[in-house]
């Protein structure tokens, strides 16, 4: 099974590479397929982080990714490497205390933060208080606009990125107007990355769920359940092996992975495998259906 990929580059003033937009893509087709955002954003980074291999894809580089607020509130973020990881707040998010509260913390523990396609509302000055890059796209927005709301936050101090540049002219002006991160056709179309999935079985995934979902889980069972399956177990390994853990030995026993990675980690990495292989061959309806009806049980509960 194939998993893809887009990327973009981000530019910084000597147009050297800071930083990708990692971007999801489900073929060769160089567009955005008509997906639920939730589930896009998951098989991206198990794509990025557990298939492909993010070292490979942003060759130590940042790697910018955008996340829905239902994926804030729940902390997904936490399971990526901050040290390179840039989380992009979506525009249309709903601004509420639990999101900030969310954002605050992902901030304390060491993440970047970007809010995408800015447009200024004061709704959003308690994350302008928690952001580090703003990024403001060239075609939503006039150049008086965009003017206008670098007036309004230039008491915060943000990192600002200009996207959808698509001339050099426009790079021109928007170094001159203090922006030293750039994105856009001007530059560099998004290439997409190809690697080879290894799919893991769903009766396991349901086994595994259900073990991590125990107050206090059987690290033998867990050990055991993931060792019957290869997709899994090259998942799992590949991920711990991954350069952001900075580790002085590779890991290569299961055990040894689950021990390392800890109960609330080890919940993180099997809600992201199991959150598109579950429903994969499932229409996107039903994945947003069981997700609402996931969400109700969590604030019932």
């Amino acid at each position: 099974m194939e998993a893809f990929v887009a990327r973009q580059p981000i530019f910084d003033r000597q147009q050297r590479v800071y930083a990708y937009e990692l971007l999801f893509r489900d073929s060769m087709d160089n567009f955005m397929p008509e997906i639920d955002s939730d589930t896009a954003t998951n098989q991206l980074l198990q794509n990025s982080f557990l298939t492909i291999g993010v070292d490979e894809i942003c060759d130590g580089r940042h790697s910018f990714i955008n996340f829905t607020d239902n994926l804030l509130k729940k902390k997904t973020p936490l399971l990526l490497p901050r040290e390179s990881l840039v989380i992009e707040i979506l525009e249309d998010v709903e601004i509420t205390d639990e999101l900030i509260k969310a954002c605050r913390e992902l901030s304390e523990a060491g993440y970047t933060i970007a809010l995408d396609d800015f447009v200024y509302r004061s709704e959003f000055d308690p994350l302008l208080e928690i952001a580090d890059i703003i990024k403001f796209d060239f075609r939503i927005s006039s150049l008086e606009e965009i003017r206008s709301y670098l007036d309004t936050i230039n008491k915060y101090r943000l990192r600002l990125l200009a996207e959808k540049v698509e001339t050099k002219e426009e790079f021109k002006l928007a170094q001159e107007m203090g922006f030293d991160l750039f994105q856009g056709y001007f530059f560099c179309r998004p290439e997409i990355i190809k690697g080879r999935e290894i799919p893991a079985s769903q009766v396991t995934l349901l086994k595994l769920v259900n073990a991590v979902s125990q107050e206090d889980f059987d690290c033998d069972e867990l050990e055991s359940i993931i060792n019957h399956d290869l997709g899994l177990s090259y998942k799992l390994l590949r991920y711990i092996n991954s350069p952001f853990f900075a580790k002085a030995n590779k890991i290569s026993a299961i055990r040894q992975a689950i021990a390392y990675l800890g109960h609330n980690e080890l919940r993180r990495f099997v809600a992201l495998s199991n959150m598109t292989e579950l429903s994969r061959d499932k229409p996107d309806e039903l994945l947003r259906l069981a997700c609402i009806r996931a969400r109700f049980c969590e604030l019932l509960g």
